[in-house]
């Protein structure tokens, strides 16, 4: 999760700002058994090269003509350490495949690992906002054991499974990606709850449990790009979503007019 939004945003290490962020990749199969490269920063596949050999002959495809050729040289040096002889005469043959290129890979889903990242977040924010005492509370405790348990469980004991889900509207106008956001939703209860927006992409909510006071009504926003954080009221997050609506209607209305 965090190192694929890294990579698609280009958000460096403080330790090493000279160093581009790594780029996550992941091993898949074409239909036909042919290993790929799935690119997460740009969304690709990449298909090394594949080497076919006979008795007189080695075939190699390969997206460029350059891969294609460091293929066969990287081959041809191999063959010839065996104490081969290889007589290098090239053929190049171009094609384009009409067909997109289908692959399949596996991937897993940890169930817990985004609750144990919101309990750490929300703990951290509680213990800064709220009375002291609250750490005492069943809620407090609720949300330690989903940081330290094997299997954390849920309050009524059920199964925690903590899917990604995608910044809803209007709140995905509070902050643009790759924007952290931390804020207290308004409740007219005697609790709140804590929006967790991570990279302007991922919603996370965590609740504070019942509280005697009225509900905090602060917001943090980060940028992971220039390291610089800003407090704010979640009356001032409502404003950005009014100009964010107003910025969309202008555009909209743009494209209207040239499409006259």
């Amino acid at each position: 999760m965090v190192g694929v939004s890294r990579a698609r945003h280009g958000i460096r290490d403080l330790r090493r700002p000279g160093r581009p962020p790594p780029n996550p990749r992941h091993r898949a199969k074409t239909k036909d058994g042919h290993p790929v490269v799935f690119d997460w920063r740009d969304g690709g596949l990449i298909v090394p090269p594949q080497v076919f050999e006979d008795d007189e002959r080695l075939i190699i495809t390969a997206q460029t003509e350059q891969e294609a050729q460091e293929a066969a040289n990287t081959k041809i040096a191999r063959l010839r350490r065996k104490g081969q002889e290889v007589a290098s005469r090239p053929v190049v043959r171009r094609e384009k495949s009409d067909e997109p290129i289908e692959a399949r890979m596996e991937l897993s889903l940890s169930s817990t690992i985004r609750a144990r990242a919101a309990a750490k977040i929300a703990l951290g924010v509680f213990s800064l906002v709220l009375r002291e005492d609250w750490l005492d509370t069943d809620t407090a405790r609720l949300l330690q054991s989903w940081l330290w348990d094997e299997s954390p469980r849920t309050a009524d004991g059920g199964k925690i499974f903590a899917a990604p889900q995608k910044v809803p509207d209007p709140i995905d106008k509070f902050c643009r990606p790759p924007e952290h956001l931390l804020f207290f939703m308004p409740t007219h209860k005697a609790h709140a709850n804590l929006g967790i927006v991570l990279f302007g992409e991922e919603f996370m909510v965590v609740g504070t449990g019942p509280l005697d006071g009225s509900a905090p009504q602060m917001a943090w926003s980060l940028d992971p790009i220039a390291h610089t954080h800003q407090e704010l009221a979640f009356s001032d997050l409502v404003m950005r979503a009014r100009h964010a609506y107003a910025e969309q209607f202008a555009q909209d209305e743009e494209g209207d007019e040239a499409a006259i």
